[in-house]
């Protein structure tokens, strides 16, 4: 029942008045490319960041555990062996 009542609360968002409980689908399409643009840019600016990051760390301003802490973790993750 609380998945019911959690659904009914969702639909009633302004957000959602025009779809139904059958146009998922239809959802998805209108906005899968926009949730793919903004993951992509976020993806992007996490490069860049990082980047920005490495350049500090060669250059002394900041330290290693610094860099460890403000590193996104996806670009970290992908650092580690």
């Amino acid at each position: 029942m609380s998945v019911f009542g959690k659904y009914l609360s969702k639909m009633k968002l302004r957000q959602y008045c025009g779809y139904g409980y059958h146009d998922l689908q239809r959802y998805r399409e209108e906005h899968g490319q926009i949730m793919q643009e903004q993951t992509e840019e976020k993806q992007k600016a996490d490069l860049d960041f990082a980047e920005e990051l490495k350049q500090k760390r060669e250059a002394g301003e900041i330290t290693e555990a610094q860099y460890q802490t403000l590193m996104p973790t996806p670009v970290l993750a992908a650092e580690l062996p």
